[in-house]
């Protein structure tokens, strides 16, 4: 029913025709409200589709011979009073109703058709064109001197905080396990690429990244000590395009002394390896050293620069017969972890070290920050500044858990009785 009002009114006949055309039978019981209705829904079709709205009402106050009042009482069927009119039969009139319909609304269809192809071509194509526009990917460069499955924690960050790997974000690795003296050139080629913003671990890739650009930010994992490397001004304000998370190396080798002497009372001649390439390396050194003083110990450094200097520092080891081993983190250490404890093992050596899987190998004790939180606070920050933070005002993020791991049965062939308040800390004692 308001389907043919609208019709017949679209298709240019006068709104009294309209109204009789479309109401027909519910005439009687149509009310005025709904029929205002109706009118307004109708000037809306008729603007929409681009016809007079108007036309049908000038034609009918013009041709009425009985005035607007008439007319609008004919099209409502609603006052009994008013004066008979002769009008053809019904079925001629809808005959020809429905042919001034068709043509009329013929007419505004084709001119319909030439304005979606006018207001298509300049408004809908560019408008749909920039909505199918993807989303910049961006290409996350990873300098990575230790093996490749010690990445996967800060990759499975950015997924915890939405990112979708081959969508959102792309890695370029460069791994650099057994040829560190490859960290240079490969920060050199992501810079050339060039990717969004590197990470890196260790001080050996993170300088070689500051080295190689000024400009792309830098997200330093597990920095030995950043400030005493130079590759920050300061935690709080790191300045320039470099922030990261730290281990605190300094204070946890000196923590690192107490602990071993405290599970071996009798230490007294105490071997440090450590590497001079690291940056981190000669405060921790000076750091390990001063504690030891404190507890009477004598220290012996050797220097480890290459994953070839580890037999001669063994063979001093045993010629000095040094009676305990520290040695600082670094990725010739990590790589060479399984070698470090078999080494210590099979010469009945009290070990300690920065890292957490060594007693799982066979060494003493592990004892350093939490990872797994190192790696969340990397991703946070590789998750802002990807959102457009300055890496100079993020702030390293120092570590506020740590794990101590030892070893039990370790130390029972090593004939040490480990302190009952070491192993209440202890997160993890093999047995």
């Amino acid at each position: 029913m308001g389907l043919n009002i609208v019709l017949g009114f679209t298709g240019g006949l006068s709104f009294e025709q309209a109204a009789y055309f479309g109401l027909g039978g519910y005439g009687a019981g149509m009310t005025l409200k709904y029929l205002a209705r109706t009118w307004i829904a109708s000037v809306r079709m008729c603007l929409l589709i681009g016809c007079d709205p108007f036309l049908h009402v000038r034609r009918a106050l013009s041709t009425s011979a009985s005035g607007p009042k008439q007319t609008w009482a004919f099209a409502l069927h609603m006052s009994a009073s008013e004066p008979k009119r002769t009008s053809p039969p019904v079925s001629d009139r809808l005959s020809k109703l429905a042919l001034s319909s068709t043509l009329t609304l013929e007419r505004c269809v084709r001119r319909r058709d030439f304005i979606k192809v006018i207001v298509g071509s300049t408004v809908v194509w560019p408008l749909a064109a920039h909505a199918q526009k993807p989303a910049k990917t961006r290409l996350i460069g990873v300098l990575w001197p230790n093996p490749p499955s010690q990445f996967e924690p800060i990759r499975q960050g950015l997924k915890d905080l939405g990112y979708v790997e081959g969508k959102d974000i792309r890695f370029e690795f460069r791994w650099a396990e057994g040829a560190l003296d490859k960290l240079p050139e490969m920060a050199v080629d992501l810079a050339r690429i060039p990717v969004d913003l590197i990470v890196t671990l260790s001080p050996l890739a993170t300088v070689a990244a500051q080295r190689a650009t000024q400009t792309i930010p830098i997200v330093f994992v597990a920095m030995g000590d950043p400030v005493a490397s130079g590759v920050v001004a300061s935690l709080a304000r790191p300045g320039a395009n470099l922030t990261g998370t730290t281990r605190m190396i300094v204070e946890m080798s000196a923590k690192h002394v107490e602990m071993l002497k405290e599970i071996y009372p009798a230490l007294s001649n105490l071997a440090v390896l450590w590497n001079p390439n690291n940056s981190s390396h000669l405060p921790a050194l000076r750091a390990a050293d001063a504690s030891a003083r404190v507890l009477s110990l004598q220290v012996l450094p050797l220097e480890v620069r290459t994953v070839a200097d580890l037999d001669n520092a063994f063979s001093t080891m045993l010629q000095r017969r040094v009676d305990g081993l520290l040695f600082i983190a670094d990725p010739i250490f990590f790589i060479q972890l399984k070698r470090m404890a078999d080494f210590v093992t099979t010469n009945r050596l009290p070990a300690i070290t920065n890292f957490v899987e060594f007693p799982k190998l066979g060494g003493l004790v592990g004892y350093a920050p939490s990872l797994p939180e190192e790696y969340r606070h990397a991703a946070n920050h590789i998750d802002k500044i990807l959102k457009g933070a300055n890496p100079a005002d993020l702030p390293v993020e120092q570590p506020t858990k740590f794990q101590l791991m030892i070893n039990l049965k370790t130390a029972k062939l090593l004939g040490l009785s480990v302190p009952p308040t070491l192993l209440t800390r202890a997160d993890e004692v093999i047995e």
